[in-house]
């Protein structure tokens, strides 16, 4: 149903080229693996839904160039990643 949302709002059917099968298998795989399990996310919202409501903000003819973006350049950074981060980053302050 939600990869149906997402064909609606990209304009993608299934007579055309435009969508192979491994792009929703990466949309599949992107979503269980990296964004459903996010921590941060609020409870019930899922990330497909969530894409195909953010890039219905865009005009059609600006969505692929949303799309790309998500896929080609978003980064997923885990709660572990982010207190490595801060760990390393922010210095020690002993008062």
């Amino acid at each position: 149903m939600a990869l149906g949302l997402l064909a609606e709002v990209m304009g993608w059917t299934s007579d055309t080229e435009a969508v192979p099968a491994h792009e929703y298998a990466w949309l599949r795989l992107m979503s269980s693996i990296k964004y459903d399990g996010y921590a941060d996310f609020r409870a019930g919202v899922r990330f497909l839904e969530s894409l195909a409501i953010w890039l219905k903000q865009f005009d059609a003819a600006d969505r692929p160039t949303a799309y790309d973006f998500v896929k080609r350049r978003l980064v997923y950074i885990s709660l572990s990643e982010m207190l490595r981060l801060i760990e390393n980053f922010v210095p020690e302050v002993v008062t």
